[in-house]
């Protein structure tokens, strides 16, 4: 079988916003028909029809894809496929290291799972599902896996589960934020490394990118079947929402004031790019290098933290020491920008709380062994704050390694790091009829290549914080029991709700957070659709 790349086109948008399609090259790495490859599988099962649909051709002599017209879904296969392996591409090569998925070793794609309005990841069905619909506004339908930004988003979202499994745990209304900001960035990054997309960006701002555009508007089509002509977007990346008028609001809503802070902060570093005298870039050169600069903190910056729940203040954080690390010399004063965005929005009081170093100092000792690991963590419990009365768990992979040492950015510094997740149980008494419900703690310890600490992030941030932690996610729980937002189960998964509670074998529970949760349907449940013959599109 050929290595060489594969050409594929896709839409770099979706064909309401960008009609156009545009090639790239996705590596032949075991690729066969559907499409799939070790890590991606399309399955076109379609509930609404009954049907399944042919998988699209991969034709070795060629090394191409069948070529097929727009509308036949074996192009949207390919499309759904091809966007989604080059997002989690783009993920990989900024943290220096791969993604894991939490399920098991191969993500599932259904590019026409079910008529409604709606996409999501579900990490019980180790799958990413993508529906379509019809709309008042215009004649035929809106398919979701023809939405880069979709795509994109909900790849987003598996990457993310597998880097940090324990985002999807009971955690406070931020963290699952958190998951669908790092979408929407996942999205918006993906885009902007099309030439098109970026002339398209310049042409319809003039080089004003606090203008609306295609890179700061999510699923355009989308948001068009949702809401009609007068709103061509899902989410605005542009909103100058603060985290006062955002907190506690629901997750969607909330993730906006993340993903509008990093638009701010890319816009910023474009205008200092625009200004800049030690070389001249046209507009759309200054917009590739701040895009360039910005995702590559912003993807390492996962790597720094903790790994039991995400706070926006704390990723700031994050975001500060990924690029001290990656770029030493900030030669022009983007680690100033990022503070002052942050600030300006509200997620921090003062800028300078952004700037951290680990409070203890701490040498890893080269252990790699499971067991000598887990050694080395239980010596240093006193010191990394755990508490004596727990237990303490390695994640897994039990040791990641970063390696950036060929990344050639612009003023990047070779990276070499070391990466171990702690995280330690404590049982809170939510459901007196379910029992209690284990909550994890934890924390993430990086090292140079000189086996030096220089990054620790953990939950809660003080020792001794996690009584005060507790309260604060049952308050939460509370909260989402009176407005019905989440789901009680027994048995089968649900795609109700923002959290959904599960019943263990043991009679105990376990939370689990629902992405995408808000455009789910209560006729979501997909058993008593039978799969009844194989269809063959019609081209």
């Amino acid at each position: 079988m050929s290595q060489d790349p594969v050409e594929v086109q896709i839409w770099a948008q979706d064909p309401l916003s960008t009609p156009e399609r545009v090639t790239i090259a996705i590596p032949n790495v075991h690729l066969e028909s559907g499409p799939r490859d070790a890590q991606f599988i399309v399955h076109d099962v379609d509930h609404s029809a009954g049907a399944v649909y042919q998988p699209a051709r991969f034709l070795p002599d060629q090394n191409a894809f069948e070529l097929l017209g727009p509308d036949d879904v074996r192009t949207h296969q390919v499309n759904a496929f091809a966007v989604a392996r080059r997002t989690l591409e783009m993920i990989e090569s900024a943290i220096g290291r791969q993604v894991h998925w939490a399920f098991g070793p191969q993500l599932a794609i259904h590019p026409h799972y079910l008529q409604d309005r709606n996409a999501y990841y579900s990490r019980d069905e180790g799958a990413l599902a993508f529906f379509y619909f019809d709309i008042a506004f215009r004649v035929g339908k809106v398919f979701t896996a023809l939405s880069h930004d979709i795509v994109a988003h909900e790849l987003g979202h598996a990457a993310l589960d597998g880097l940090k499994p324990f985002y999807f745990g009971f955690a406070p209304v931020e963290t699952g934020a958190f998951h669908e900001a790092f979408g929407d960035l996942c999205a918006m990054f993906s885009a902007l490394t099309f030439p098109e997309v970026v002339a398209r960006v310049m042409e319809a701002t003039g080089g004003d990118l606090n203008r609306p555009n295609i890179a700061s508007l999510m699923a355009e089509e989308f948001g068009y079947g949702l809401y009609g002509p007068g709103r061509y977007f899902l989410r605005y990346a542009g909103d100058p929402i603060t985290y006062g008028e955002a907190a506690g609001t629901e997750i969607h809503d909330f993730s906006v004031l993340l993903t509008a802070t990093m638009y701010q902060i890319l816009v910023a570093f474009y205008e200092i790019n625009r200004r800049r005298t030690d070389e001249a870039l046209t507009d759309a050169e200054a917009l590739i290098e701040a895009t360039r600069h910005l995702r590559r903190i912003a993807f390492r910056a996962i790597n720094y933290m903790p790994p039991t729940a995400a706070f926006f203040r704390t990723y700031g954080q994050a975001l500060i020491a990924a690029d001290a690390q990656a770029f030493p010399e900030d030669e022009h004063g983007y680690r100033q920008v990022i503070k002052q965005v942050f600030a300006e929005r509200g997620i921090v009081t003062d800028p300078e709380e952004l700037t951290t170093a680990p409070a203890l100092s701490l040498k890893w000792n080269r252990a790699q062994e499971p067991r000598e690991l887990y050694e080395f963590i239980y010596r240093h419990r006193d010191d990394l704050g755990i508490p004596s009365n727990t237990m303490v768990r390695l994640n897994f992979p039990t040791i990641n390694f970063v390696d950036q040492s060929g990344v050639t950015s612009r003023g990047a510094q070779p990276i070499k790091e070391t990466i171990i997740e702690y995280t330690y149980p404590i049982e809170a008494l939510l459901i007196p009829e379910w029992g209690p419900i284990p909550v994890d703690f934890g924390g993430t310890l990086v090292f140079n290549e000189r086996r030096q600490l220089v990054a620790h992030f953990r939950i809660p941030e003080a020792p001794g914080g996690e009584g005060e932690y507790l309260q604060q996610l049952i308050g939460y729980y509370n909260s989402l029991r009176e407005r019905k937002q989440i789901a009680l189960l027994d048995g089968k998964p649900s795609q109700e709700g923002v959290f959904t509670l599960y019943r263990l074998p043991h009679g105990g529970a376990a939370m689990r957070l629902n992405v995408c949760s808000r455009f789910r349907s209560s006729e979501m449940s997909v058993a008593p659709y039978p799969i009844t013959r194989l269809k063959a599109p019609v081209g």
